[in-house]
């Protein structure tokens, strides 16, 4: 008898094949290689729940990528430039005892009657998304509903005024497209160009919430103290930038992939509207079973570590695949079916340990809202042609989402 060799792994994230669907990819790599070496980047990549859980969680793996190997020390006597400063105080790199310091000050601003205002503002916002959809029948829903939702949040929450929406929205997109390792020089300099204007326009809100005390976050942002402790300007413009973030193309894809998803199971869908309770559960199974990130923030090993049987070396690069450890057979029973009554327990997907993602109540507020009041209004929405994917630095990201609203309720 003829032995056979399993063909090679290929590991493309910026192949539309595999943005549309990466779990043949995601099952082939944790069968065949949990924890692996992708050549073309340089990079570890690795796929299984546990694994990925140890570089999210382990101390020895860092999110500053002053570590990286391959970083670039500074000119000597440089000064950071204004994206370096504003990535060096963020929420997503800071030491974890800083990290846990600018939480304590700021989680009491996040109080019950804060959230009730933020709920009246995703409210508001949905209501508003809706209201442009009525007396259509064909629609984009990425670009015309999707699309429309998280910004606008964000920016009520924020306390940003309404002339600033366009410099705003931009600030968003560079912050999260600038994650990016594949850009080259130039590539990086045209997206983080948006940058500056966006600070200059936060530095100015901040500014105005100190004289006028408008009520709202960033008021109880600038307020907040612990100890004779405040946030310093620095943090709160990091925090800030760290907000938009959570409320550019992540919470976007959220509220697409929700529907898509709900959408291409109507056993599911029909579940949700006998019972609108499920739907927490619902979007996080969308987050479980659909996750839209091709990979967590990369992390840089301290020292030399072993990780699945492999020897990662001090500097390398390690990126843990958060959708396919959400698709781990050893962690979720039938991972490959969609079930919106599934436990969430062990899920990771908005992150572990201490970056746990501070956004996440928000982000489910704003795609619970919306994929709730979308499908409750309109009972004979239908996908009216297949998504349509884009290539991305750091999402799975539907571009066009077209469907059919049908009769409005």
């Amino acid at each position: 008898m003829t032995a056979t060799t399993a063909a090679p792994i290929v590991f493309d994230p910026s192949d539309l094949g595999f943005i549309a669907d990466p779990y043949p990819t995601y099952r082939r790599l944790r069968e065949q290689a949990p924890v692996y070496r992708w050549e073309p980047a340089r990079i570890w990549v690795v796929s299984r729940y546990h694994d990925v859980v140890t570089v999210l969680r382990d101390r020895r793996f860092s999110l500053d990528d002053s570590h990286w190997e391959f970083a670039a020390p500074p000119p000597a006597g440089a000064q950071p430039t204004a994206y370096q400063h504003l990535m060096k105080n963020s929420l997503f790199r800071l030491p974890e005892v800083d990290h846990q310091r600018i939480r304590r000050l700021v989680a009491p601003a996040m109080s019950p009657r804060t959230l009730v205002g933020l709920q009246r503002d995703v409210d508001a916002v949905v209501g508003d998304a809706l209201a442009r959809l009525a007396g259509r029948d064909d629609v984009d829903l990425a670009r015309e509903f999707s699309e429309r939702i998280p910004l606008r949040v964000i920016g009520r929450m924020l306390q940003i005024p309404e002339r600033h929406e366009e410099t705003f929205r931009r600030f968003g997109l560079a912050l999260i497209d600038s994650i990016s390792v594949a850009l080259s020089p130039d590539e990086f300099a045209a997206t983080i160009a948006p940058i500056p204007a966006g600070l200059d326009m936060l530095n100015e809100v901040i500014e105005e919430r100190r004289r006028d005390h408008e009520p709202g976050l960033l008021t109880a942002w600038i307020e907040a103290e612990e100890a004779g402790e405040r946030l310093t300007r620095d943090e709160l413009v990091a925090l800030a930038g760290s907000m938009i973030t959570a409320g550019t193309d992540t919470a976007v894809q959220l509220v697409s992939f929700a529907v898509l998803d709900l959408l291409r199971h109507p056993d599911q869908l029909a579940r949700l509207r006998a019972d609108p309770g499920l739907v927490r559960g619902a979007v996080d199974e969308v987050l479980r079973f659909d996750h839209f990130g091709k990979g967590g923030v990369p992390r840089f090993p301290l020292e030399d570590v072993e990780l699945g049987g492999r020897q990662i070396r001090r500097g390398e690069m390690v990126i843990g695949l958060v959708g396919s450890a959400l698709r781990d057979p050893d962690v979720f029973p039938d991972p490959d079916r969609f079930d919106i009554g599934r436990s969430q327990a062990q899920s990771i997907a908005f992150g572990s340990g201490p970056h746990f993602c501070a956004g996440a109540s928000l982000g489910r507020m704003m795609s619970q809202t919306a994929v709730l009041s979308l499908v409750t209004r309109y009972p004979e929405l239908a996908l009216a042609g297949p998504p349509v994917f884009e290539s991305h630095a750091f999402l799975r990201k539907i571009s066009h989402l077209p469907v059919r609203l049908g009769p409005a309720a």
